[in-house]
């Protein structure tokens, strides 16, 4: 190989450009297709899948917030009370005991029902248990 000038253009090189020209049949063709709309559909499916799963989540997170707060309420005010703030939480108390200091709720919110009981000592407000 030898370099003519500055530039370090090659003398006698020839470069071959080749094209491949790939020849798809129709059948070809069709099968990509029919696996790009099984790929789509599947897809499809595990979105819908994940957003079914987030929103129980997210119920079954506000159902045991309203068992909460409404068991709290229960406790320390009346059961009255905790029906007040149960429907302010966009659920329903399905069932109240009330127990000397000790109050158990379920509710159900979205399907989704939840317990909660809360317990007072002596004046003293204790978190609820969840169960």
């Amino acid at each position: 190989r030898s370099s003519c000038g500055v530039g370090g253009a090659y003398l006698g090189q020839r470069r071959r450009i080749i094209f491949i020209r790939l020849n798809i049949s129709k059948h070809e063709s069709g099968s990509a297709t029919f696996f790009v709309l099984i790929t789509m559909a599947l897809m499809s499916a595990t979105l819908y899948s994940l957003a079914h799963i987030s929103l129980r989540l997210f119920d079954a997170q506000q159902s045991q917030f309203a068992a909460d707060a409404s068991a709290l309420a229960c406790v320390v005010a009346q059961e009255d009370l905790a029906r007040k703030i149960a429907e302010q939480n966009f659920a329903q108390i399905i069932e109240t005991k009330k127990l000397g200091d000790k109050c158990i709720v379920v509710v159900k919110a979205n399907h989704v029902v939840r317990r909660a009981v809360a317990v007072s000592v002596e004046g003293l407000d204790l978190p609820t248990l969840q169960r």
